[in-house]
């Protein structure tokens, strides 16, 4: 097709670099990238194509290996429509959410900046897959992705974060990770959202006890340390609809910060 000077379309390109990086080693992929690079098969990625190449043959293999681990159904079937929607669809809800949220600058770094910075495809998959388990309320296997993909390299942004969050806050065997990641997000300079530091203030509201109510307040205080500052409003706005005991534990929380 090439030699015929024919140039196949980019879903072409990527489904046969695909099938090179589930079927071939790493060394047979580059080698078969050199004898095309000439021809232009891969569309022009500016400086460092090279490096994008490999990045890329090694997110088709962890992408291949991540299939072949999930055997939930439910999840299987995310995978499979992630494939059909395509990369694209889901790197922008992700890119619109966290510019939304005001991680504008992380936003930027990690989908429009130099190749050097700019967002793994891989995190975009893990991010879809993690969602999907918080969505099915099955907490443990959303977990074991997100360390997984730790265990990978891969670096959690402030969509992910939110997303384990709120999962998260609800199961009280998971409460204290939702602390946890939170802490980290402020940590990281990143900036939470109304929903997902709510989540977290009313899963010391859900406890109804009084002690639960003062470690609330404690841990705003931890979080008002590191610079969060609460929006009342946006709170108030998220917690409409709430069970009136649990409304006034979580203001109880957010006023006593500001007596």
């Amino acid at each position: 097709m090439l030699d015929k000077g024919m140039n196949p379309c980019l879903n072409t390109s990527l489904a046969l670099f695909n099938g090179i990086a589930c079927f071939e080693s790493l060394e047979n992929s580059k080698e078969f990238y050199e004898q095309v690079k000439p021809k232009g098969v891969l569309p022009d990625a500016g400086e460092g194509t090279e490096g994008r190449f490999t990045e890329l043959m090694k997110s088709f293999q962890s992408y291949a290996d991540l299939k072949k681990r999930i055997t939930d159904k439910d999840i299987q079937e995310v995978i499979s429509e992630f494939s059909e929607e395509g990369f694209m669809t889901h790197a922008t809800k992700i890119f619109c959410a966290m510019v939304e949220d005001g991680n504008v600058s992380e936003a930027m770094d990690l989908f429009q900046s130099t190749p050097e910075t700019r967002i793994n495809p891989m995190v975009i998959v893990y991010t879809t897959v993690i969602e999907a388990y918080i969505k099915c309320n099955k907490n443990k296997d959303a977990l074991q992705t997100y360390l997984n993909m730790l265990a990978a390299g891969l670096a959690p942004n402030s969509y992910i974060y939110s997303v384990l969050i709120k999962g998260f806050a609800v199961d009280a065997d998971f409460f204290g990770d939702a602390k946890k990641y939170l802490i980290e997000m402020l940590d990281k300079g990143m900036h939470p959202n109304a929903a997902t530091y709510t989540a977290v203030l009313e899963g010391f509201g859900r406890q109804e006890n009084k002690k639960a109510e003062e470690e609330g307040k404690e841990f705003l205080e931890v979080m008002m340390a590191k610079g969060f500052v609460p929006d009342t409003e946006a709170l108030r706005e998220v917690l409409k609809g709430r069970p009136t005991p649990v409304i006034s534990r979580v203001m109880s929380i957010i006023l006593s910060k500001f007596q």
